[in-house]
């Protein structure tokens, strides 16, 4: 059993008269393992780019006040609103020239008409802002051993992955990211990094969807697994959509009578 004081939230580079604030928390279900967004209480911007998303392990048998990092466990990965917001903005201007891409070879386009489209015709997704994206709103994670604890039996490989996925939601999207750290020369010091591997939500955060229809299969949910890679979320329409974040795909949903 895990108790209160046996253990405390790790920030990177922190003074120790520095105070912070923690807005959301997650407790991996199976492993010692956190993730939370956090932010210095001393900052009064109103910039969320500051924000920092941390996982980090802890040893919930150490019971000591030792301010020592390294006794009460180790930061997994660290970044910024600010990055990931970057790396999202990236990540949909790629879905949206593969996207392109596949259309034109559908329709036998040659090769040079393909590159010639994609060099002329600007993207139809806008860049993200951190502003727009708001504040963390919820933390998931999507590793095997944590989705293992809530999918039935047979829906996740038994094989162990050292892939560390999280699910992060916002006020009107969500993103699968999978954090990873590399080790330096310096072996005190890592470059801390994240991948995004799948976004849900509406191409413009900052205005409605003008088409009823398309506004109504917006996700108004936060999306949670049914398997391995299957994400299932709610929408404004009443129904109930399914995204494989690996394939990057839209599921089939076929209704029983």
């Amino acid at each position: 059993m895990l108790e209160v004081g046996s253990w405390r939230l790790l920030t990177p580079s922190v003074e120790e008269d520095e105070k912070i604030e923690v807005g959301v928390v997650e407790v991996h279900p199976s492993l010692n393992r956190v993730a939370y967004a956090t932010r210095s209480r001393h900052d009064r911007s109103q910039d969320l780019g500051k924000t920092k998303i941390i996982v980090h392990d802890y040893d919930h048998n150490n019971n000591t006040n030792n301010s020592n990092h390294n006794d009460n466990g180790h930061i997994v990965s660290s970044f910024s609103l600010r990055e990931l917001n970057k790396r999202i903005n990236e990540f949909r201007t790629k879905s949206h020239f593969s996207t392109m891409a596949a259309s034109a070879a559908a329709h036998s386009h040659s090769q040079a008409e393909i590159l010639h489209s994609l060099a002329t015709t600007p993207p139809s997704t806008m860049p993200f802002t951190v502003q727009m994206l708001g504040a963390v709103q919820r933390i998931s994670f999507l590793s095997r051993d944590a989705i293992r604890c809530v999918v039935p039996s047979g829906y996740v490989r038994d094989e162990p992955s050292m892939m560390q996925r999280l699910l992060i939601g916002f006020r009107r999207c969500a993103v699968v990211v999978s954090v990873f750290h590399l080790k330096q020369q310096d072996q005190e010091s890592c470059a801390r990094g994240v991948l995004v591997m799948a976004y849900i939500g509406p191409d413009d955060l900052d205005e409605y969807e003008p088409d009823e229809k398309a506004r109504k299969r917006q996700p108004s949910s936060y999306p949670v697994p049914i398997s391995e890679n299957i994400l299932a979320y709610g929408c404004y329409d009443g129904g109930i959509r399914f995204y494989d974040f690996i394939r990057r795909k839209q599921g089939q949903c076929h209704e029983r009578v």
